[in-house]
């Protein structure tokens, strides 16, 4: 199911129901956690092979839409050998921002695996940037089904969702960035994972303002990570490779 986040006059309410998988297609026998576990899994292994062009990808904040150009040894087959969407049907397909969530959330977790206090006050603001819509080669993907482009306003209301979405993220990880990091170190699905959603509730919604929003656990534990990792950046000695950005 979704979390919930709004806020009202009188407090935040953050209603922990589980999470949707954002890219299942077809969801007989293959649970929630066994899902969010594959993108884990995903995470892991593309940061444990391109460790350097991963952290340059986070901190240059590449968009979903120009990753495999720009990087695209981030989309290591290798890595989606044995991950199963179900019984007797494997390999899988990340839609929107799953690949950088699951990038982001593997570096937190390799760089900043020790629990401590944070503080992103000095840092200066991020730069979200919202790529320009390129309706033709978003409609070439769909070569075989021509007779069924993909709908401008739809993209277009994807990208601005996403980048609301991160602008978001940003908020709640400066407002606690220590309370988001547990979080971020939490295993999926686990009761630790629910204390740390928890106890993010007043920031959840504070950052929101006025208004509901509904998104998944994975998705928001995404978004938090890409921006927990662009404000803590790279650590000393730490490699990066950066992708040249269009």
């Amino acid at each position: 199911m979704l979390d919930r986040v709004r806020n009202t006059a009188v407090a935040c309410a953050l209603l922990v129901m589980g999470s949707i998988p954002a890219y299942a297609q077809e969801q007989s026998a293959f649970s929630a956690s066994r899902t969010r576990e594959t993108v884990k899994k995903y995470g892991e292994c593309i940061v444990g092979r391109n460790a350097a062009l991963s952290r340059g990808v986070i901190l240059a904040d590449i968009h979903r839409q120009s990753l495999s150009q720009q990087a695209p040894k981030l989309f290591d087959p290798d890595c989606l050998i044995g991950l199963s969407m179900g019984p007797e049907r494997y390999g899988v397909a990340f839609p929107g921002d799953t690949p950088l969530y699951a990038i982001a959330e593997a570096l937190v977790r390799r760089d900043y695996a020790t629990v401590g206090t944070w503080d992103f006050a000095s840092r200066p603001p991020l730069d979200h940037r919202k790529p320009e819509l390129v309706l033709a080669a978003v409609n070439k993907r769909r070569a075989p089904v021509p007779e069924k482009p993909i709908d401008p306003a739809e993209i277009q209301a994807s990208i601005d969702a996403f980048h609301i979405l991160a602008q978001w993220g940003e908020c709640v990880v400066r407002r606690d960035p220590t309370a988001v990091h547990t979080l971020l170190l939490a295993e999926p699905s686990s009761q630790d994972e629910q204390r740390a959603f928890e106890a993010l509730k007043e920031p959840f919604g504070l950052c929101l303002g006025d208004g509901e929003v509904a998104l998944s656990r994975q998705n928001a534990r995404g978004t938090l990570a890409v921006n927990f990792y662009r404000l803590a950046g790279a650590p000393t000695g730490a490699s990066v490779k950066t992708p040249k950005v269009n």
